[in-house]
């Protein structure tokens, strides 16, 4: 069976990031519920008088009867009578519902019917209906096929009420296949057979009331959650201020470390391994969790607000990493971790703008500083190129204190993961969005990707991030993209960046890759809960100690939305990848 898939947007605050979409309020919890799409509703709990003209009214054997409707004193009453009642109402294609009605029987019957005719007599429906005699109640279900048939399908008692003028709530659930109705503990219910979509109707016979009507589409599925503290996962993971502390053995007093990383790793890899397959148990992940850090004696915060690293020191080397998260992240399933170690490769690199960078135009820079434009020409080895060079001119616009010049961005290092670019800038950059340029190799034919994104700073200052993502591609040729740009991008080699203002006319970084990353092969062991993972760094298998460098940390989130057999896509499932920099 193939179904369609309603997709709720948020509801709440407006996003900073996409003007026009909202998010939903941080860090609350909600209820989802999912029903059919045009499912009845019905909300009534009192009548008022213009409420009759809703209702079409009939008898057992056609349309007629209304004089015997009114609202008085906020109810919907019918006259006394020995005949059967009909107000009809809602739409021919109701179905899957949940009615409650607020009933005074009076001296017969009243209730409500579901699945009758979208015309004329109720010839067919079923009717859930609260029967007086006397002081005895029973509540009881009705089967009408065709013509005026009224043949019991279930009944039961109800216990003796203390007040006869008592109102008696009845809730009546239209299933697929069966129809149950019930007055507080006492329930019955029925086969619906071929008696499915369906007007409604309230049904009485003699003298009653109806106090309230309410109806709701049947909810098909329901579950609760809870919306996290950040944006995004980019949000949660880029939150990690940028340093790490360091864990000493024994830093929580003389004799609190009693083991070693290597020692535990090689008695309990079997063990990880199965705690930390998704069916494990989060006890059994807790209790291995707790061993490790009880031996080594590693202290843990008692308030994580934002990601928190901290790194094992053994003689200089570090032996593992704790991971400390506000929220949970499932290194079981959901969250993937790769560490790699930067490494040096090539000989030295000649700056691209020996007599200076590109800057925008004047009206994109702070008031007080005026720039001008002029040529230079350069020999390059076999070519002759002509780059554009913005200098600081004499003077300034105004009479006030003249503003210093803007620094250059400073891209500080690259990620890629599929058309995304994560970027790590020198966080004194001013401007908000960058554009990049990138040289890259498609089916042996050239071409210039573009991205652009927004430039976040993060806590602590001295570093921003730019989550880029591609927004353009062309052959390597001017007049072919559908974006113009300086002709210095023409010169970009395979694997360099270049950072441009946002109307693509300057040039404000060149990054030429200098190192490598090689990964380092790691294992994950996190607590019950998620929200604390210890980072075990292996060679060949076998515990190890990192010496200081430069190091990439990157962590992807893959989150199925709901379970299908369709190929995985950016509907069906959250994709993220986010990079950090580590150095010690």
């Amino acid at each position: 069976m193939v179904s369609p898939v309603l997709i709720a947007p948020p509801q709440g605050e407006d996003d900073p990031a996409n003007p026009g979409r909202k998010l939903w309020p941080a860090a609350s919890r909600f209820s989802a519920r999912v029903r059919q799409e045009g499912a009845g509703f019905v909300d009534r709990r009192s009548f008022e008088g213009a409420d009759r003209t809703a209702f079409d009214f009939a008898l057992d054997a056609g349309p007629v009867g209304a004089t015997a409707w009114s609202v008085t004193e906020d109810k919907l009453r019918v006259a006394a009578g020995s005949v059967r009642r009909f107000g009809i109402f809602g739409e021919p294609e109701w179905n899957h519902l949940s009615i409650q009605v607020g009933v005074e029987p009076g001296s017969a019957a009243a209730g409500v019917g579901v699945a009758l005719p979208s015309v004329g007599a109720p010839s067919r429906g079923l009717f859930a209906v609260v029967e007086q005699t006397g002081a005895a109640r029973r509540l009881a279900i009705y089967r009408r096929d065709s013509g005026t048939q009224w043949n019991e399908a279930a009944s039961a008692a109800l216990p003796a009420p203390a007040d006869l003028a008592a109102p008696i709530t009845l809730i009546v659930i239209a299933f697929d296949d069966r129809l149950r109705a019930s007055v507080g503990e006492v329930v019955v219910e029925t086969d619906r057979g071929e008696l499915r979509e369906g007007r409604l109707c309230l049904v009485a016979q003699g003298e009653a009331g109806f106090r309230s009507l309410q109806v709701t589409g049947l909810d098909m599925y329901g579950f609760g959650f809870a919306v996290s503290r950040f944006r995004s996962f980019e949000d949660h993971i880029q939150s990690f201020r940028g340093s790490m502390d360091v864990i000493a053995p024994n830093a929580l007093g003389a004799g609190t470390t009693t083991g070693t990383s290597a020692g535990l790793w090689s008695a309990t890899q079997s063990e990880i391994q199965t705690a930390m397959q998704p069916a494990a148990a989060a006890a059994s992940r807790q209790a291995l969790f707790d061993r490790w850090v009880r031996a080594l004696g590693i202290p843990q915060k008692d308030e994580v607000t934002t990601l928190e690293i901290s790194r094992f020191e053994v003689a200089g080397k570090t032996e593992l990493f704790l991971l400390e998260s506000p929220e949970p992240l499932d290194f079981t399933e959901e969250v993937k971790l790769k560490l790699e170690r930067r490494v040096r490769v090539g000989g030295p690199v000649v700056d691209p703008f020996p007599f200076g960078h590109l800057f925008p135009p004047a009206r994109e820079l702070p008031v007080g500083v005026r720039f001008e434009a002029r040529r230079i020409e350069r020999v390059d080895d076999a070519r002759r190129r002509v780059r554009e060079s913005l200098t600081l001119a004499e003077g300034v616009v105004r009479e006030a204190a003249p503003s210093q010049p803007p620094q250059a961005l400073k891209i500080l290092d690259v990620a890629q993961t599929g058309d995304v670019l994560q970027i790590e800038l020198d966080a004194s950059f001013p401007a908000r969005n960058v554009v990049f340029a990138e040289a890259a190799e498609v089916g042996g034919e050239r071409r210039l990707r573009f991205y652009a994104g927004a430039v976040e700073r993060k806590a602590g200052g001295g570093r921003a991030t730019v989550r880029a993502e591609l927004v353009d591609e062309s052959v390597a040729d001017i007049g072919r993209s559908s974006v113009l740009y300086p002709q210095e991008i023409e010169n970009l080699r395979k694997g360099e960046l270049i950072a441009l203002t946002p109307d693509l006319k300057g040039i404000l970084d060149w990054f030429r890759p200098r190192w490598i990353y090689v990964a380092v092969e790691t294992r994950v062991l996190q607590d019950g809960v998620g929200q604390r993972a210890i980072i075990i760094p292996l060679s060949a298998g076998s515990a190890a100690a990192l010496s200081g460098d430069e190091y990439r940390l990157s962590l992807t989130l893959e989150r199925k939305r709901w379970q299908t057999l369709d190929p995985p896509d950016d509907l069906n499932r959250y994709l993220r990848t986010t990079t950090l920099r580590l150095s010690f």
